[in-house]
């Protein structure tokens, strides 16, 4: 699967945009993505490896939440930086 790295983060995996990892569900290729770039770790989740709340997960274009979805090597992942403000 390839997941798309936002801008800001972009230092942690040496400047590529889009980086291939394997896994069977969302949360097997988040964790390839940790072994591979492990700096990114404290940059986009928390103490307990929960993803960082001001992060939004796309699979293909589709906003989810659940990491035990299953993927296909064809799918894509966006991470996508939450703006607040009022």
């Amino acid at each position: 699967m390839r997941i798309e790295i936002p801008y800001m983060l972009r230092q942690q995996t040496e400047g590529i945009e889009t980086v291939e990892v394997p896994g069977k569900t969302v949360r097997e290729c988040l964790t390839a993505l940790k072994k591979k770039y492990p700096s990114i770790v404290s940059h986009l989740f928390d103490a307990n490896g929960n993803l960082l709340k001001h992060f939004n997960l796309f699979l293909n274009n589709k906003n989810i939440s659940n990491l035990d979805l299953e993927v296909r090597d064809e799918n894509i992942l966006f991470i996508l930086v939450t703006i607040d403000g009022g």
